[in-house]
């Protein structure tokens, strides 16, 4: 399975806050692909038997959640992010198109200002 561009900064995000990692946001994707390796080898491992991954922070709490509901959880955060990503970029996109139909988009791309669109945009997108 190929990643998006926006899948794998959301997947790399969410397994450095979820993990609590102290290494860069960088090293959590692959701190993740590890995990995954883990738990496709065995459904059983916990994450206290996974102190190999130094830099993981992860709370006490999680100790006796299993690798495979970690990855879960990643999962799903992720899968919000991007999402989310998706719908402000759409509502930028509309917002651009709106200012180019009402001659209001300047002709000089760098004066645009996407999280202006972005916002002005959002409630015509939402889900």
């Amino acid at each position: 399975m190929t990643l998006s561009a926006i899948e794998t900064l959301a997947l790399s995000t969410a397994a450095h806050a979820r993990l609590a990692l102290s290494r860069q946001p960088s090293d959590a994707l692959a701190t993740y692909f590890e995990l995954k390796a883990a738990a496709e080898s065995s459904d059983k491992v916990r994450m206290d038997r996974m102190h190999a991954f130094p830099g993981s922070g992860h709370a006490e709490d999680d100790d006796e959640v299993f690798v495979v509901d970690m990855l879960d959880a990643i999962e799903k955060t992720a899968k919000a992010m991007a999402d989310f990503a998706r719908l402000a970029l759409k509502a930028a996109h509309a917002g651009l198109v709106d200012a180019a139909i009402d001659g209001s988009l300047d002709s000089d791309a760098n004066a645009w200002h996407l999280p202006s669109y972005a916002e002005a945009n959002l409630n015509n997108v939402a889900i």
